[in-house]
């Protein structure tokens, strides 16, 4: 398992407004590109090189990657004018796959799960796919028996059950799975592997232990920002600017390059990088961006 394949061409919609101008995935996270979380789990699992399509914002990733590299690590960019869905995605890097499985994860998914153990279950077994999964989730929707490590369906598409675990965007699969996706078409890959699963070809691996979170939501990127356990030093840049008669708590997130005006009154709130906040303003769990 030496290459992934980063999801990083969606619109956006749920996270908008802060998406107007960026991919989601280049959303800061912790002051960072939360893109980076997922390069680097990937990277400690051992993957090398990478593959990533964009559509919406695509020159924001030359900004960010400019030399086309993480960590050592060549980062090769796909990009779709028509947004081609998560299988025509995968079909369209057909060639970079070749005949090596491949990992791939949602640009927009944190996660503190064991991908080593991910590659293990699907070395171990003969499946087109293996899905990494939670037996808890927003979106229970994958039919799984532990007993088989098979997954029989995803949303009752067979009628083989409405859902018994979360599917958490990551997963393995092999070249061959997409010879279930159709050339030149816009279609998702769940469809992929819901005809690998309808021949038994679907595997899974139920993987609780470490942090999993989907940011894909406003809700969802406050939640995470405010429930971290980092330090007020940790939270605020070195290279924030921030007026002695500026006032924010503890709970606040400031990037770098992030201005603050005086009497600024501000608590449970995230700044951006290179954001600027007026003299004066008093909010409480507002994104700055």
């Amino acid at each position: 398992m030496k290459k992934a394949f980063i999801l990083g061409a969606g619109q956006g919609t749920r996270l908008r407004p802060l998406t107007e101008s960026l991919p989601k995935p280049l959303v800061p996270v912790f002051n960072r590109p939360m893109v980076e979380f997922a390069l680097d789990a990937c990277i400690a699992a051992g993957i090398e090189k990478f593959a990533i399509n964009t559509h919406h914002c695509p020159d924001a990733w030359a900004t960010h990657f400019p030399d086309a590299s993480y960590r050592g690590c060549s980062i090769d960019f796909f990009y779709e004018p028509v947004l081609l869905e998560t299988g025509g995605g995968l079909k369209n890097i057909a060639e970079w796959i070749g005949d090596d499985p491949i990992l791939v994860h949602n640009g927009d998914i944190l996660s503190g799960m064991d991908l080593q153990a991910l590659a293990e279950s699907h070395r171990q077994n003969d499946h087109l796919a293996t899905l990494a999964m939670r037996s808890q989730g927003p979106a229970t929707v994958a039919e799984f028996d532990p007993k088989t490590g098979k997954v029989l369906d995803l949303r009752n598409a067979l009628g083989r059950g409405p859902g018994t675990h979360q599917f958490t965007g990551i997963y393995l699969l092999e070249p061959a799975l997409l010879d279930y996706i159709p050339e030149g078409e816009i279609v998702s890959a769940r469809d992929a592997m819901v005809q690998a699963a309808s021949k038994f070809e679907l595997g899974g691996i139920c993987l609780d232990e470490g942090h999993w979170v989907d940011l894909g939501t406003i809700d969802t990127y406050l939640e995470e920002h405010l429930t971290n356990t980092a330090t007020r030093t940790e939270r605020q840049a070195a290279s924030a600017q921030i007026h002695p008669k500026a006032n924010l708590d503890d709970d606040c997130w400031v990037g770098a390059n992030a201005q603050i005006g005086a009497e600024c009154e501000l608590s449970r709130c995230i700044i951006w990088p290179g954001a600027s906040v007026p003299a004066g303003t008093k909010a409480t769990e507002q994104i700055f961006h």
